[in-house]
């Protein structure tokens, strides 16, 4: 059996962020702050620079986000649904907790989280009478859930992008490494298994014929198949010595083999008990002929 262990390739950062708020005008800031826009404008580019004496090595390039909106909890829910399917998945939800008319923000984070347990969320809010103890219930685990108060400043919500996106690639990186370490610890526990099976079965298919052998030198050397001249004898006694240490050190690699196996595996098969009975006669008939039995 041949076995391999899976290589996966680190998958990029995920940038992809989904924002929820019933407000067109937040959504839309949100969007801005995360998102901006692409200035192609060489000139105004160069103006700007010069009048805010920004060089060129002390630019410093804002990150840049995959933001989606929804105005709605269902909508939201849907967006999260069709990013398992297609295995692109976000890495952090902002979600404000009142959008009338439909679902409030718990409920929906609530879904979100059946739907994708990774995923960092953020709930936002302008109001201080929800209860932080029963969201947390609702949405577990508490690593994975923030608060953010309303006003939002563009700072902050920067901040919370830029570290809740790496953190969902810590973890994402974190349980690829864990998965690795799984299959690579399952593969060589089997590659141990084939190995002591290997063993012992060879083991048990030498000592069987070097059993037929010790019985028919010792045979010999007792004289039941007629004298021995002494030179033979003594090649005799060599090479039944020699079968016993190597028995020896066949039983000791089957010992092994059965300590890290921990106990034999039965596996039953149809045989002809005939031949087992003929083999077993050859064995012996040696003594039961000198014995007249």
């Amino acid at each position: 059996m041949k076995l391999t262990v899976p290589n996966r390739r680190k998958k990029e950062l995920n940038n992809r962020i989904l924002l929820v708020d019933d407000e067109p005008l937040i959504l839309d800031e949100l969007a801005k702050v995360l998102s901006p826009a692409k200035r192609n404008n060489a000139e105004l580019n160069e103006l700007g620079n010069r009048l805010f004496n920004h060089s060129k090595t002390n630019r410093r390039k804002a990150a840049s986000y995959n933001v989606c909106c929804c105005r709605q909890g269902d909508e939201a829910i849907g967006q999260v649904q069709e990013s398992i399917e297609k295995n692109q998945p976000f890495a952090v939800a902002f979600i404000d907790i009142r959008m009338p008319p439909g679902i409030d923000g718990v409920s929906t984070a609530e879904e979100i989280r059946k739907l994708d347990p990774n995923i960092q969320i953020v709930m936002m809010t302008g109001f201080s009478d929800f209860d932080i103890s029963e969201i947390s219930h609702r949405i577990p685990p508490e690593d994975k859930l923030l608060y953010m108060q309303k006003p939002i400043h563009s700072q902050e919500i920067r901040q919370f992008a830029l570290a809740l996106t790496a953190k969902w690639q810590s973890d994402y990186l974190l349980h690829l490494q864990n998965e690795q370490l799984t299959e690579s610890n399952e593969y060589l526990k089997e590659h141990d298994r084939l190995k002591s099976e290997f063993v012992m079965t060879v083991s048990h298919e030498l000592r069987t014929p070097l059993t037929i052998f010790k019985n028919i030198l010792s045979n010999a050397m007792a004289g039941v198949m007629g004298k021995i001249p002494p030179k033979l004898q003594k090649n005799l006694e060599m090479a039944d010595e020699a079968i016993s240490r190597l028995t020896s050190i066949i039983d000791d690699f089957l010992d092994v083999s059965k300590l890290e196996v921990g106990k034999m595996k039965v596996h039953p098969e149809v045989l002809c008990i005939q031949t087992v009975v003929n083999d077993l006669v050859e064995m012996i008939r040696f003594v039961t002929d000198a014995k007249n039995i």
